[in-house]
């Protein structure tokens, strides 16, 4: 009898006993990293939508009026408020992934304003990021209507920046929108967003290719609307400028209009054409589309590989990632990313489907990489297959929410509107501009996790009542920063460490030059409306 020693199923064996005998060691696991500096704790996960352009509007606003409300600023509007009119400022724990946000490090500073009951609630927040100067955020809304089924945008206005970093900053990230009444059933709705390319790529360089968004529309009480969305794109390929400024190597307008379930958009591009110094084509088609609004499935759509001192992962070579079932999957890593088998997901539930002409849904990112039949989870360990045994961790860093698109005709009694003007950099208002100096906090009064502790690793789901003073050091909760250790209480930087240990004061200088830009001229593409 002949043993076939090379038979596929042999090899899979082979494979996932080989995995085997290298976990009966010690596996890779974050904690093992004890530098906090390193990039697999300081590169930053995203969320976005695979359909982009209307994400701009739609998912943005959503996600940060979520992770807001996981403050509880109705609780602690005026907190301690004194005599001069001052409001003490809280940290909040966030579950910021649950509102597709980025995760942080440190507990963020928030503080709510509202003078009397009729006047607007004025929520700010705060992040350092923690360790290692993780994307520094400033969060200010004002908010006059709270969002509702009817209103999903409310009547507020809404400002976010995200910085480099603490020490030198620029803007990295920068969103607003502002929402009013434009009669009786009718609210008008604006939008911007600026981002640099290294939010959704954390091996590209700052400054080097950016994004902007922005949107107008009208949005009925009955859950329907239309408008304009303008997306440009901005690389060196075509100037070394970025907005606003700059020439966008592609340009974009996209109109849409929506009920209660569906949501139809066109896109029109310009592409430029350095050579010749113009868009060719002009406002070239790029289809007609139809969404449902509700329910979107999510996919991996760039990772992150780590080596064993959590730095970025440079070279190429193949892997073995075990699942949780014990089953072992190929990987080819590429720097920064793997590759695995493509495969087909459905647009409805992005269950995986056949291939070729019975695909019937999508097999690429919008990054251009095939969808993964694999995707493992945050810090999950791979191991390398030449032999080195070394050991990596995965992380996901760019997430895709997907909208089950339709055919065409379930949207055909929705209009679309002719092309609107939408908001450019002047839409960030000098009066808009947020300010980094955070104020002093104490202890955590308001964790997200506290019904689920096991997902909170640092803190356990734990929080302090206000007016107890929980370490005996003779300061109450809500001043004491270290509500647990009497022998530390203050910390203005919000970094973790004591002041009176702190030789580094981390507060944030940064005056906007990067992003308040009133005398700049955009460009207005062909498939843009003239203001």
């Amino acid at each position: 009898m002949k043993i076939r020693l090379f038979s596929w199923e042999g090899k899979r064996l082979l494979v996932i006993l080989l995995s085997f005998l290298v976990g009966q060691g010690h596996a890779l696991e974050l904690n093992d990293i004890t530098d906090k500096t390193k990039p697999v704790y300081t590169d930053l996960p995203v969320t976005a939508s695979h359909q982009y352009y209307i994400g701009t509007i739609f998912d943005s606003l959503s996600n940060y009026l979520c992770n807001i409300n996981q403050a509880r600023y109705e609780k602690y509007a005026n907190f301690m408020i004194g005599l001069e009119g001052s409001v003490v400022a809280y940290r909040v724990q966030g579950d910021e992934p649950s509102c597709n946000m980025a995760s942080r490090t440190y507990p963020q500073m928030a503080r709510a304003s509202q003078p009397t009951p009729d006047s607007d609630m004025v929520f700010e927040q705060w992040s350092l990021g923690g360790v290692g100067g993780i994307a520094p955020l400033a969060v200010k809304a004002r908010i006059t209507e709270e969002a509702s089924e009817e209103n999903p945008f409310g009547i507020l206005e809404m400002n976010m920046q995200v910085l480099s970093s603490a020490t030198d900053p620029e803007t990295i990230f920068r969103f607003r929108s502002a929402s009013a009444y434009a009669d009786s059933s009718t609210v008008d709705v604006k939008v911007a967003m600026y981002l640099d390319q290294v939010i959704v790529d954390n091996t590209a360089d700052i400054n080097t290719a950016a994004q902007f968004f922005s949107a107008s529309l009208e949005h009925n009480l009955d859950n329907s609307g239309e408008g304009t969305i303008v997306a440009k794109f901005f690389s060196p390929s075509a100037d070394p400028r970025l907005y606003p400024e700059g020439v966008p190597i592609v340009s974009r307008a996209i109109n849409v209009a929506y009920n209660s379930e569906l949501l139809r958009y066109r896109v029109s591009a310009d592409y430029y054409n350095s050579i010749v110094g113009d868009y060719i084509p002009q406002k070239r088609d790029e289809g007609d589309f139809c969404v449902r609004r509700a329910n979107p499935w999510s996919y991996v759509d760039r990772f992150g590989i780590y080596d064993s001192e959590g730095n970025q992962n440079t070279e190429s070579f193949t892997a073995t990632y075990t699942d949780e079932n014990g089953m072992a999957h190929n990987l080819n890593v590429r720097g920064m990313d793997f590759s695995t088998e493509s495969v087909c997901r459905a647009w409805s539930d992005g269950a995986f489907a056949d291939e070729g002409d019975s695909c019937s849904g999508i097999t690429f990112g919008i990054a251009g990489g095939q969808l993964r039949s694999v995707e493992p989870p945050n810090y999950a360990e791979i191991i390398r297959n030449d032999g080195s045994q070394s050991s990596y961790l995965v992380r996901r860093l760019l997430t895709r929410l997907v909208y089950e698109q339709v055919a065409g005709e379930s949207c055909a009694s929705i209009a679309l509107p002719e092309t609107k003007v939408a908001p450019n950099h002047l839409f960030f208002t000098e009066e808009s501009q947020l300010d980094f100096s955070w104020p002093m906090g104490g202890a955590v009064l308001v964790n997200a996790f506290e019904d689920d502790p096991d997902a909170d690793p640092q803190l356990g789901g734990a929080w302090f009542r206000p007016w107890e003073d929980s370490d005996k050091d003779g300061v109450l909760n809500y001043l004491d920063a270290f509500p647990d250790d009497a022998t530390k209480s203050a910390d203005l930087d919000n970094d973790g460490i004591d002041d009176s240990e702190d030789s580094v004061d981390n507060r944030i200088v940064y005056d906007h030059s990067d992003i308040y830009l009133p005398d700049a001229v955009e460009v207005i593409t062909p498939s843009m409306a003239q203001p």
